[in-house]
């Protein structure tokens, strides 16, 4: 990721994460990191990833956790 979009106070999203875990070490690297520098006030990481026993623990420790689910459907609904 470029110093330029951490100083800048730009956002950055990285899209299905658990595809990639081979970079995920490097990922947890970088993270660690954010919490020692100090990014423009307005910098944001977005990450995304589907559910993986591989996946970093201490990159979700750090972050805000978002969850989607399919939305229900009621029984009691008719449909006219």
């Amino acid at each position: 990721m470029s110093l330029y979009l951490l100083f800048q106070g730009n956002w950055v999203f990285l899209a299905n994460c658990h595809l990639s875990l081979s970079w995920m070490p490097q990922l947890d690297k970088l993270v660690e990191q954010l919490q020692v520098e100090e990014p423009h006030p307005d910098f944001r990481l977005w990450l995304s990833s589907s559910p993986h026993p591989e996946f970093p623990i201490s990159i979700l420790q750090v972050g805000i956790k978002m969850t989607t689910e399919p939305p229900k459907v009621s029984t009691t609904v008719q449909l006219s």
